[in-house]
């Protein structure tokens, strides 16, 4: 089982319909494995950090570009 919590900021450039957006996670995870007498109890951390751009092409349609890291 495990945990995962999402940070998300967008911000709209005035005047335009173009907006800026950054995301953070962050999570943690445990891992129990047993064969026979061997036991291992494994923790897991991982996060993410991505940024971008969105611009709408329509109402209902739009492009974005980002990057993930």
């Amino acid at each position: 089982m495990g945990f995962l919590a999402k940070l998300h900021y967008n911000y709209k450039i005035k005047g335009t319909d173009i907006a800026l957006y950054i995301t953070a996670r962050i999570g943690i995870t445990g891992i129990k494995q047993s064969y026979k007498k061997f036991i291992d109890n494994d923790i897991f951390f991982a996060y993410q950090i991505s940024s971008g751009i969105n611009l709408p092409l329509s109402l209902k349609t739009s492009i974005f570009a980002g990057y993930r890291l």
